[in-house]
């Protein structure tokens, strides 16, 4: 099963579309939050699934262009542990040359119970991921 939606992004816009004009699913994002897993690697993705929200939320921490950070297209459960994130390019045509870490956040599908046990694929692959109930993001700054 594979949930998509279109949602405004927290500064009223809507969030971009992937490369085959898919519509994002994040509900938001932003660029400096450091999510609570053992330090973030630069360049490696990773995955904080947050509890404390109902439903639970996937922040999802991708590293590439500030300006053309991956789209998130579509989230479904592989299995009973396992979230899978459909990613597609962004589409703009020129982005800016700088390495960043951008975090999106996308709403878990119903279907299981959200536990410790949890891992995350991002584009097929599994990526270091973990669970909150705490990700201490209200002082972020949102693009």
């Amino acid at each position: 099963m594979l949930l998509g939606a279109c949602a405004a992004s927290s500064d009223g816009t809507t969030p971009p579309a992937g490369s085959d004009g898919s519509a994002s699913i994040a509900i938001d994002r932003f660029t400096d939050w450091h999510p609570p897993l053992p330090a973030l690697s630069e360049g490696v993705t990773s995955a904080v699934v947050d509890i404390s929200t109902d439903p639970a939320r996937l922040i999802v921490t991708t590293w590439g262009s500030s300006s053309c950070p991956v789209v998130p297209v579509a989230i479904a459960w592989a299995d009973a542990s396992t979230l899978q994130l459909s990613v597609e390019p962004h589409p703009a045509r020129e982005c800016t040359a700088d390495l960043a870490a951008v975090s999106q956040v996308v709403e878990v599908p119903p279907g299981h119970p959200v536990t410790d046990a949890v891992g995350v694929e991002v584009g097929g692959k599994p990526v270091r991921s973990g669970v909150t109930d705490d990700p201490q993001i209200d002082d972020v700054t949102r693009p």
